[in-house]
């Protein structure tokens, strides 16, 4: 029986008294959705693994083998279709003792507990990782309450559809500062379709950029968006909010660009015009047309054709 065999034979009895092992080292990892998630298992001292067998399962799927120099990606069969050509080994990994692998586009089918085993000459390690793939909230931010002339309106920050859930919501003002909470915790709900969301509602009083934080267990950055509050929504009688301050200016510059456009074509069609008058004037009477004198009298243009409408001869060209 070849040495390979062995090991294998080996590598499943141990992994048999593992399973039922309690105590095994946990690892957490946190990472987005579509992100590539790094499941680390190193041991402690720098032991050349190439020549060594491990082995890395979820439940009862395969994801990822390896005995003296080759792994499913290399010359073996029997990976769980859903791992084939996503998961691979850090590059030059084992020479330090260190069997950690990539897990490329990580869904949420990913999450849960992985199970590590790395079975040396010398010795037999596991580890147990809990992988949990972090879908990003939604975020929706708009003016529930704005009294005409009040000086004050008030701003909701709802975050929707996010795994794990945000353990909280912050509101911050244009410089930084955590604007003090009017819920504490924030309100729970589940939408129609049964996503779970928080809200936090917060008074504001002066013109600015205030941004909602929604922070996830172990993933950063946190997920941010901002709102724009105008001085003449607080003093004034509007209570019309645009959402997203940055697309407001983005309007704005829109229409003024558009105004000058409009502007621009229709002097255009106005000179256009006249210099077209001007030129039949000259070429069909001795009359100039008035668009082709200037205050004093004179022509201002068409100075072939005025030369001869002053001489009273015909133009021809």
């Amino acid at each position: 029986m070849s040495v390979a065999c062995l090991a294998l034979g080996l590598l499943c009895a141990i992994w048999t008294c593992v399973a039922l092992t309690s105590g095994a080292d946990i690892n957490e990892v946190f990472t987005r959705e579509g992100e590539d998630a790094t499941l680390t298992f190193a041991l402690d001292s720098p032991v050349d693994l190439t020549d060594e067998a491990f082995d890395l399962k979820k439940g009862k799927q395969d994801v990822f083998f390896y005995i003296q120099g080759k792994d499913y990606n290399n010359g073996r069969e029997g990976q769980d279709p859903h791992y084939v050509g996503r998961v691979h080994l850090l590059p030059g990994g084992l020479q330090a003792g260190n069997a950690s692998v990539v897990l490329s586009g990580v869904t949420q089918a990913d999450s849960g507990v992985f199970k590590f085993v790395i079975l040396t000459k010398l010795t037999q390690s596991n580890r147990d990782i809990l992988l949990t793939v972090v879908v990003e909230p939604r975020l929706r931010l708009e003016v529930v309450e704005a009294p005409p002339s009040s000086g004050w309106m008030r701003l909701s920050c709802v975050s929707r559809g996010g795994q794990p859930q945000p353990s909280g919501l912050e509101w911050q003002t244009p410089n930084g500062t955590v604007i003090p909470a009017e819920e504490a915790p924030p309100a729970a709900s589940s939408d129609s379709d049964g996503r779970d969301s928080i809200s936090q509602t917060v008074k504001v009083t002066e013109p600015g950029s205030y941004t909602c934080v929604a922070r996830q267990q172990g993933v950063h950055p946190a997920v941010r968006d901002t709102i724009q509050v105008f001085g003449h929504w607080l003093t004034g009688d509007h209570e019309e909010v645009l959402r997203n301050g940055p697309w407001k200016a983005i309007d704005v510059s829109f229409i003024i660009i558009f105004f000058l456009f409009i502007v621009s074509v229709v002097v255009n069609i106005y000179q256009f015009t006249k210099t077209n008058n001007c030129r039949k004037g000259h070429g069909q009477q001795a009359v100039p047309n008035s668009d082709c004198l200037d205050r004093s009298g004179a022509y201002w243009s068409c100075p072939r054709r005025d030369a001869a409408a002053q001489l009273n001869v015909p133009s021809y060209g």
